[in-house]
């Protein structure tokens, strides 16, 4: 069954930071007021260690809501440290975190280069749409805590979720696509996700969007 994807009765509610409670990480002192990368569901880690090491001149910050997948997380980058032939990682900041919590008390306006939100929980049922990010209001804060220019990628092997995303995020916020792909299953996963997804021949998708 097709998701339905009228939207005349639906526009975006409100974001109160102020009715979110407190997150139990802050943002590390260490970074200052340079904007940073922020990956939501960061999973066990592997594109969060992978983008740090590729971009050592960017500060990244992943958030993983459970613990298995958050011990997970912390043990790669310890194995990643010890095997280093010189100190690394100090770009990254991995927290176990309400993704939503921390930004409602972390992320202002113009703070954030990029968000990544790689394989969410797509929530298929009709009931479950509020559930869905870019219903969610938790979405202004990210739209409104990119740089100008900043981007927002999203990868999903949901096909609906994909077409949806295509359809919400730039009719009703500051974003424009900048790419739209089915996700090469040649090149190295980024996350455990896809890497499942890739060896079971599933189709996989990644909008880039970046705010106006």
């Amino acid at each position: 069954m097709g998701w339905d994807l009228n939207l005349d009765s639906w526009k975006p509610r409100p974001f109160r930071r102020e009715c979110i409670p407190p997150s139990r990480n802050g943002l590390p002192q260490e970074f200052g007021d340079k904007p940073f990368f922020l990956e939501i569901g960061a999973g066990t880690g592997r594109h969060a260690v992978s983008f740090a090491q590729q971009n050592p001149c960017e500060n990244i910050v992943a958030i993983e809501r459970t613990t298995t997948k958050s011990c997970k997380a912390s043990n790669l980058v310890a194995r990643v440290q010890a095997t280093s032939p010189r100190p690394g990682l100090e770009n990254l900041a991995m927290f176990q975190d309400d993704a939503l919590n921390w930004v409602a008390h972390h992320v202002g306006r113009s703070c954030l280069n990029g968000v990544f939100i790689l394989y969410p929980n797509p929530y298929p049922k009709p009931s479950q749409r509020k559930k869905r990010f870019h219903f969610m209001p938790f979405m202004q804060a990210l739209v409104e805590g990119l740089v100008p220019r900043g981007t927002i990628t999203l990868a999903t092997n949901d096909p609906r979720y994909f077409l949806e995303t295509l359809v919400v995020l730039p009719r009703y916020y500051d974003l424009e696509i900048l790419s739209q792909r089915v996700c090469d299953p040649r090149r190295t996963p980024r996350s455990n996700f896809e890497e499942l997804f890739f060896q079971l021949h599933v189709l996989c998708y990644e909008v880039v969007l970046r705010r106006i």
